[in-house]
């Protein structure tokens, strides 16, 4: 018994003096998987893309191109081997899925009892984890192993469960990270009364891939560091040149010693070697192979790309035929009723199965030019709708700009544009109710005027007073009665002579005023209608609708342009303002409206 504790003792010493290289323990299976993976240092938590990774890191599982099998060989000392299997199952949709088998142990231990021996004995320490990795993105993925770990001594042994946790990040497409926790649910095992868990372990660096060095040189490598309970941070560290995609050298530093490495791709064979220089006990040859099996997640990606593309052109005859019909005769309904759109988008789904069905695609041309119609029409509707309301609420502001003038008959005018277009427009019948109600006043305050000028003998006044009359209503018999009766009693002669006086005063609105006075009792007087037109050149200015509205003639002439533009006769208006310009060469309304009817007519020639 003393020679067997004696070998424990021993075997333990090796195993840590093996892989440790301070205070504190590792599991033994901290040797790694993968003679790829160990000639680079074990610096591939951030690469993880082959079978290994589900020991390094399973967040690459989902990252993987082929299902993979890997067996790996490794002979320690005085008899101990370490093995690995693993077969990994990459899927586009579920994510990735891995197993793997590790076993580390002796299994010729020689019982001896004092000189006699009493046959042989093992010891183990072996794990089986089961894999799961899954991407969110197109960058991130991330993983856990359910581990299941048993020891055995002899006829000692237990089992534990583990779990170990990893994510991975493409930084770029040619950078990547990756971490690891492993152990973060330990295992415990307990053999005759003495218990123990693994330590946690976290590992993660940053890893090169795929960098193009020549048009046949490859470059992959990694940086990592690991810390694991009561030890020091390690270093991983290694990278690999892959020379046609065939041949591979490698080389690394795994935590205190050297490593180099060497690989044979041979299509869907993958043949790895390592070799690692070891402290107090032989260096370590490691062997694996690996295996790609199936059909590549790329290629089942674009043949299921393939097979959505074609699907539609692949139903059967008899089901394109009755899609077809059923469609069709939604179609054919929906046209029966003039609903045009429900029409084509049926009619649009039946070509779809008889892509050059003559009477479908012209049936579709028809709706469309119809719908193309209908739209016009309505955007031509909206056009003049849109014009109206604009015509509205500008003859409105005109009106009421006349009104608070107190040019009672050009507000009215302008209201009847409104009116005639839109008889029950309330705005326009309050201010036409507004107006009339003036007129009547500003009739009876000119009367009262006129009367008390007349009685004090101040026909002039009178005159004047009685015309305002005349302006507000035309018609007013007794206004009309008024001026001929006064008009007798009015010296002529004198009146001229005071207004010639007024303008030699330089009195010219004065002046003007007696002039006017006297050409409302004659009209055709030339000495008046000399100094008139002296005094409006003299006093000439820009003219306004207001000196329009006094002229019933050129009034009459610029209401029926807006008439006809309203009406959309754009030349007709530009031909009836042009004569209005004639007599009243600087009226801005006037110059205005000719601009915009010339861009409505250029618009229209231009359609």
């Amino acid at each position: 018994m003393k020679r067997l504790k004696l070998i424990f003792v021993l075997f333990w010493l090796i195993v840590s003096s093996a892989f440790a290289g301070d205070a504190g323990q590792e599991t033994p299976f901290s040797i790694g998987a993968g003679a790829r993976a160990l000639g680079m240092g074990g610096s591939f938590v951030s690469l993880a893309d082959d079978a290994s990774t589900i020991y390094y890191n399973p967040a690459g599982l989902p990252n993987l191109n082929y299902q993979e099998f890997s067996f790996m060989h490794i002979e320690l000392f005085e008899g101990t081997t370490y093995n690995y299997a693993s077969w990994v199952f990459p899927d586009s949709k579920l994510g990735g899925f891995g197993i793997g088998l590790f076993r580390i142990g002796t299994d010729d231990i020689e019982r001896k009892d004092g000189w006699l021996s009493g046959g042989f004995f093992g010891y183990s320490h072996s794990q089986i984890m089961l894999s799961y990795g899954q991407t969110i993105g197109n960058d991130f993925s991330f993983g856990g192993s359910f581990k299941i770990v048993n020891q055995t001594l002899d006829t000692l042994s237990d089992y534990g469960l583990g779990f170990d946790a990893g994510v991975s990040l493409g930084i770029t497409d040619y950078i990547s990270s990756g971490l690891i926790v492993r152990n973060i649910i330990p295992a415990e095992l307990e053999l005759a009364s003495v218990s123990e868990s693994a330590p946690m372990t976290i590992a993660g660096g940053l890893g090169l891939k795929n960098i193009a060095l020549s048009h046949m040189t490859i470059f992959n490598s990694a940086v990592e560091l690991e810390k694991t309970e009561n030890r020091s941070i390690k270093v991983h560290a290694g990278g690999e040149l892959l020379f046609n995609q065939v041949y591979a050298i490698r080389g690394g530093y795994d935590k205190d010693n050297m490593s180099f490495g060497a690989g044979l791709n041979l299509k869907r064979l993958k043949i790895d070697y390592a070799y690692k220089i070891m402290d107090n006990i032989n260096d370590s040859h490691r062997f694996s192979l690996s295996f790609l099996i199936g059909t590549s997640v790329k290629d089942k990606i674009q043949n299921e790309e393939k097979l959505v593309e074609t699907r539609g052109t692949t139903l059967l005859a008899e089901e394109r035929l009755k899609q077809f019909e059923f469609y069709k005769a939604k179609a054919d309904a929906y046209h029966d009723e003039f609903r045009l759109d429900s029409a084509l988008a049926y009619y649009q789904r039946a070509l779809a199965f008889d892509e050059y069905n003559k009477d479908i695609i012209g049936v579709i041309a028809a709706i469309e030019h119809s719908i193309t119609v209908q739209l016009e029409t309505a955007q031509q509707h909206q056009k003049l709708q849109q014009e109206s309301e604009t015509a509205q609420v500008t003859y409105l502001a005109q009106a009421q700009n006349f009104y608070d003038k107190r040019y009672y008959n050009a507000a009215l005018d302008m209201l009847g544009l409104i009116l005639e277009i839109t008889p029950e427009y309330s705005p326009a019948q309050n201010l036409k109710s507004r107006i009339e109600k003036s007129i009547r006043d500003e009739l009876q305050t000119y009367f009262a005027l006129a009367e008390d000028a007349e009685t004090n003998g101040n026909n002039i006044e009178a005159v004047i007073a009685y015309n305002k009359i005349i302006e507000i209503a035309p018609e007013n018999i007794n206004a009309l009665e008024a001026i001929a009766r006064i008009a007798g009693s009015i010296n002529i002669a004198q009146q001229l002579n005071s207004g010639i006086k007024l303008y030699n005063s330089s009195k010219k609105r004065r002046a003007k005023k007696t002039f006017e006075a006297v050409l409302l009792i004659d009209n055709q007087n030339p000495v008046a209608i000399e100094y008139l037109k002296k005094l409006n050149t003299s006093m000439y200015k820009e003219t306004t609708l207001e000196d329009l509205q006094s002229n019933k003639k050129i009034w009459g002439l610029y209401l029926d342009g807006l008439k006809l533009m309203r009406n959309n006769k754009y030349q007709e208006a530009i031909d009836i303002w042009k004569l209005v310009l004639k007599e009243y060469p600087n009226n801005i309304n006037t110059i205005n409206n000719i601009e915009q009817a010339k861009l409505r007519l250029s618009s229209e020639n231009n359609k």
